[in-house]
């Protein structure tokens, strides 16, 4: 993971850059991230430390510190390792690393536009994102993507408009033909209860119920005080 997010510069748009983690593996996780993250962050020479603009990595960290959806875990020159609480934008790609029913139920979760389940394509690092709402196929992109239909139509069909509007008799069928009403679909008016109706009229037979039993006893008893 940290191998490809700093792969080609950490430039890619699939390099990982969230991290779902089992709270139990959260500890002995962030002390690996941070050994291997070490490695490229300082660098032989501090050649690493050209991965992105010092300026935009200062602006990202200040950003983080500020957020309160964020907490760093450790940080050093314009860099960092930050847990997030909250991340709810749509992320480019998903990489979920388990068994296949729960990276699929992971998945199914996680608003992402493409999901890899137990692999990161290296290949993927590399170039643009893939186009958004599209299948994914060999190539990322098709030659489809790049055509736009515009169809020409030389055949002449039997209703064209000089055909149709040629005469004055013509537009007036034409326009007798569009108001016509349709014809009788021959079925009897529906009579069935449906589910709704049902409900209505349980209801109101029980709140019937109810009313005539609270008047004969109300009837009742006024009928005994007044005997009494």
């Amino acid at each position: 993971m940290v191998a490809a997010r700093f792969a080609l510069g950490g430039r890619s748009p699939y390099s990982p850059d969230v991290v779902f983690v089992h709270e139990f593996a959260m500890k002995p996780f962030v002390e690996a991230v941070i050994t291997h993250a070490s490695k490229y962050l300082a660098g032989e020479n501090g050649a690493a430390r050209s991965l992105t603009r010092r300026s935009s990595r200062s602006t990202l960290m200040e950003a983080v510190k500020k957020d309160q959806s964020a907490r760093v875990l450790v940080s050093g020159s314009n860099w960092g390792v930050v847990e997030v609480q909250d991340r709810t934008e749509t992320l480019a790609a998903t990489y979920a690393f388990a068994a296949p029913s729960s990276a699929k139920y992971l998945t199914q979760f996680i608003d992402a536009h493409i999901s890899w389940v137990n692999h990161a394509p290296s290949h993927m690092l590399i170039g643009p994102a893939l186009p958004r709402n599209t299948p994914l196929t060999q190539t990322r992109y098709t030659k489809s993507q790049f055509e736009v239909p515009r169809p020409q139509l030389i055949a002449p069909v039997s209703n064209s408009v000089d055909t149709i509007l040629g005469g004055t008799s013509k537009a007036d069928q034409l326009w007798r033909d569009a108001i016509a009403p349709l014809p009788s679909t021959k079925q009897r008016p529906g009579f069935k209860i449906g589910f709704f109706e049902q409900g209505i009229i349980t209801g109101g037979l029980i709140t019937l119920g109810s009313l005539v039993a609270t008047v004969s006893t109300v009837g009742y008893y006024v009928w005994i005080l007044v005997r009494g």
